[in-house]
């Protein structure tokens, strides 16, 4: 039976290994940490699915349809003259359009795949990259481009897993999209598929965070695939309780996260607004004084714009960095209670079996 971890105990220890990985502070050393999270899409992060008025389609029409039974022959003649005016109007419009878009054409052509390639680069760099946090947070000293390398085999099993995971996921919507245009006239329908759509999303999700959270460091350590390790952590039979419990805890975690991440980040805006307005007031009253400075001032304007925007985004980033940090420990700790011996952290055993991970 697995030994049991209180929340207090993995909670405290989670921040205790949070002050062990950022402190002393060294800025290049944050900066570093800070981008592996950036790219591996580690921050502090939903998906709906569109009501529309969908259900409300059939009702409608058919109350359309009565009104026009009792429209006489002049009102009925005079709607469709409406009509015809109102298409009269709109084919120039549709035209422009149409124009539009066969200009548009070769860029859309050369656009897409680009998105498509950047999507599948930074998909495979997010990968890569989640193994190197791990090693961020097991070691405590690496070298980024080592790491990377090392990674290798389970960061490119876990990319390919991602890609068959969105794959499965976008034809479930397509599939619930397409059940859903054909059963549009039937509202009970609507409101099945709709609720089957919703169950499906939020199964997904949950499984992305378990495999995230807790498949990942399985792989890390045993240096195993994707779905073998998938296969190992359900070996183990985590109970939904608990996984209810870590996510209900990971919510609120994440919520107090989220508030302090907004207040420093209001915090920082206003400071750097005022500084960027004392800095426009001085920029006008040279151009008054010196008209013929306009366009330089305006150059180093836009430089000075573009240098604060990196500074205030990357300081935003530091000042939060220990929420990611802590979120990322506390998964790690919590992961003792569903398969005992995998102590990343080296979280204290309470079971002299089980060794924790050097």
């Amino acid at each position: 039976m697995n030994p049991e971890y209180s929340l207090s105990e993995i909670i405290s220890f989670s921040w205790k290994k949070t002050r062990e990985i950022l402190l002393p502070f060294r800025f290049r050393h944050w900066l570093k940490i800070l981008l592996v999270i950036w790219f591996a899409g580690q921050g502090i992060h939903s998906g709906s699915i569109p009501s529309g008025n969908v259900p409300n389609t059939a009702p409608e029409r058919s109350q359309q349809q009565v009104m026009d039974t009792f429209q006489t022959d002049d009102e009925q003649t005079l709607k469709a003259d409406e009509n015809a005016e109102m298409s009269d109007a709109e084919s120039p419009m549709l035209e422009e359009v149409r124009g539009l878009l066969q200009k548009a054409k070769p860029f859309l052509l050369f656009l897409i795949p680009l998105i498509i390639f950047l999507w599948f680069f930074v998909t495979w760099l997010g990968a890569r990259l989640n193994f190197v946090f791990l090693d961020l947070m097991t070691k405590k000293e690496i070298s980024i481009r080592q790491s990377f390398r090392e990674q290798k085999q389970t960061g490119n099993s876990y990319f390919l897993w991602l890609i068959g995971f969105f794959a499965a996921l976008l034809f479930c919507l397509l599939l619930f999209f397409g059940a859903g245009v054909l059963a549009r006239q039937n509202a009970f329908l609507i409101f099945a598929i709709v609720v089957l759509g919703a169950g499906s999303i939020l199964t997904a999700a949950v499984l992305s965070i378990c495999i995230s959270d807790f498949v990942l460091p399985l792989m890390y350590q045993d240096r195993i695939p994707t779905l073998k390790a998938i296969g190992l952590f359900f070996s183990y039979r985590p109970r939904i309780k608990q996984i209810a419990l870590y996510l209900g805890v990971k919510l609120l975690l994440g919520i107090v996260a989220m508030v302090a991440v907004v207040i420093v980040s209001l915090i920082i805006g206003l400071l750097a607004g005022i500084v960027s307005f004392l800095v426009v007031m001085v920029g006008l009253g040279l151009v008054a004084m010196i008209p013929f400075l306009k366009p330089g001032l305006f150059v180093v304007g836009l430089g000075f714009a573009v240098l604060a925007f990196i500074v205030v985004f990357i300081s935003i980033g530091m000042l939060t960095l220990p929420a990611p940090i802590f979120m990322k420990a506390f998964a790690l700790n919590f992961l003792i209670r569903f398969c005992p011996g995998y102590h990343l952290l080296g979280f204290p055993c309470k079971d002299e079996s089980s060794t924790p991970f050097q």
